[in-house]
């Protein structure tokens, strides 16, 4: 038999944190009305504390070991503020790139806007490996073959003119770049 409600309960009693298997955690404490319950979620431990009344979802279940009959009384979800714990912890600063490949293509990106502003400022030449580095992975994002593409010299002169240009006046008025 298995019971879930939302409940307030006054903590008389917090015990130490108990560790089970490899890395679970669980944190005993006893209600005022001498009911020993369980808190299995880290996020929660911190709400626990001896003499404070915490408004929750709890679960009651029993279970049998042998002729014995169990009785486990667990904290699911503690609200503060009618909010739920979980959820306010999550506020705040989230990095992003949970992942290698995630933060590696950020980094990627990052690398090549950096890149591209250092060529157009004129602090790389064409045949640096900077730049020779970012036509590269420009041409592999765009779908192309990673090989140098030659732009005559001319034509170079006059976009990278435009392209300072276009930065500088990005610099002035962002409002006025048009996507």
């Amino acid at each position: 038999m298995s019971e879930t409600k939302r409940q307030k309960l006054s903590i008389k009693e917090v015990s130490e944190i108990k560790f089970f298997g490899d890395k679970g955690q669980k944190l005993p404490f006893t209600s005022t009305d001498g009911v020993k319950w369980l808190a299995y979620r880290k996020s929660l431990f911190q709400y626990i504390i001896a003499g404070a009344e915490i408004d929750a979802d709890t679960e009651t279940k029993e279970r049998k070991v042998g002729d014995a009959v169990y009785t486990d009384h667990v904290v699911q979800e503690i609200y503060i503020d009618a909010k739920p714990v979980s959820q306010q912890a999550k506020q705040g600063f989230q990095p992003r790139g949970s992942s290698p490949e995630e933060r590696a293509s950020i980094e990627s990106q990052v690398a090549a806007k950096c890149t591209t502003e250092l060529w157009i400022a004129g602090k790389l030449v064409d045949d640096a490996r900077e730049v020779t580095a970012l036509r590269d992975w420009l041409l592999s994002r765009l779908g192309g073959h990673a090989k140098k593409v030659e732009i005559p010299k001319a034509s170079q002169a006059k976009l990278i003119e435009k392209a300072k240009e276009i930065v500088s006046q990005a610099n002035r008025d962002p409002e006025t770049i048009k996507n």
